[in-house]
């Protein structure tokens, strides 16, 4: 697991059972939830509104589908060594501009 993902995994663990079931179903149109899952989803929701809490089971599976569903933000993911430009594609071996039509 990278820190992406890790990162990721930790704002939904953050998330309250309210939160985290309220994203699930704004993004319920955009995501490849199934039917069945929506209704789940959306059931849940509806309890968790009213003050009921979510069993381990429920949480488990809201937030397997959450990690399905939630991108990795690109600010998350580390980037690699830099490397050092070649000295044939430094901006002073270049054509400023790209050669006339024939």
């Amino acid at each position: 697991m990278n820190s992406g993902e890790q990162a990721r995994d930790a704002r939904i663990k953050a998330l309250d059972d309210v939160a985290l079931l309220g994203q699930l179903s704004a993004d319920a149109a955009d995501a490849e939830l199934n039917d069945v899952e929506c209704g789940m989803v959306a059931d849940m929701y509806a309890q968790a509104r009213e003050g009921r809490r979510l069993t381990k089971k429920q949480r488990g599976w809201a937030e397997d589908i959450a990690r399905r569903v939630f991108p990795i933000l690109a600010s998350d993911v580390p980037k690699g060594n830099r490397v050092e430009t070649p000295v044939l594609l430094r901006r002073a071996n270049l054509p400023m501009k790209p050669p006339g039509r024939v």
